[in-house]
């Protein structure tokens, strides 16, 4: 993908420009409505109260700067996917470590967008993150957001490398994406 040629770089910088412009909005609206139907009594309570505040950061960020941040984590994504094909790992293997990046990649995502002021030792983050995934009657967690989008990135990484660079499929996407 990325470490092709040239023209296939730039085709697959310029869809995943166009994936992310359609994403976006959607990250805010849901982001606003899961603020929404957030307990904040029960983060306050776990003692937590940071990962409120960074869920509402991301409702009141520019739309440039989440743009930026979702495009670079994307292309972030399709560079290691694109090491692991380069790698020629065997069927087995191969999604054995695939599935070991994508849960490391998510509880770091997790981990630097809704904990960023606990100390690196402290792992306090991961119990709230298993806490948040395990038990979801407690109430919406952002947490439970945070993997959602990472998931969905992912799967947008794995819908690239099968795409198809010809004229006509690209033309096709483009108006995909404008729809």
């Amino acid at each position: 993908m990325l470490l092709t040629n040239r023209r296939h770089r730039v085709l697959y910088l310029a869809l995943a420009a166009m994936e992310v412009g359609w994403l976006a909005p959607f990250v805010v609206l849901i982001a606003r409505y899961w603020w929404q139907r957030l307990d904040v009594a029960l983060l306050h309570e776990r003692g937590v109260d940071e990962v409120a505040t960074a869920l509402a950061q991301v409702q009141t960020m520019p739309p440039a700067a989440l743009f930026l941040l979702l495009f670079g984590t994307l292309i972030f994504y399709m560079l290691v996917a694109d090491l692991l094909n380069q790698w020629q790992v065997d069927s087995p293997q191969r999604e054995v470590i695939m599935g070991g990046v994508v849960l490391a990649t998510s509880l770091l995502s997790v981990r630097l967008l809704l904990y960023p002021r606990l100390a690196p030792w402290d792992l306090r983050w991961l119990g709230e993150t298993g806490s948040a995934v395990f038990n979801f009657t407690a109430g919406r967690r952002p947490e439970v957001l945070v993997l959602l989008l990472n998931g969905f990135l992912w799967w947008r990484v794995a819908a690239n490398t099968d795409r198809d660079l010809s004229f006509f499929a690209v033309g096709v996407n483009f108006r995909l994406g404008l729809l």
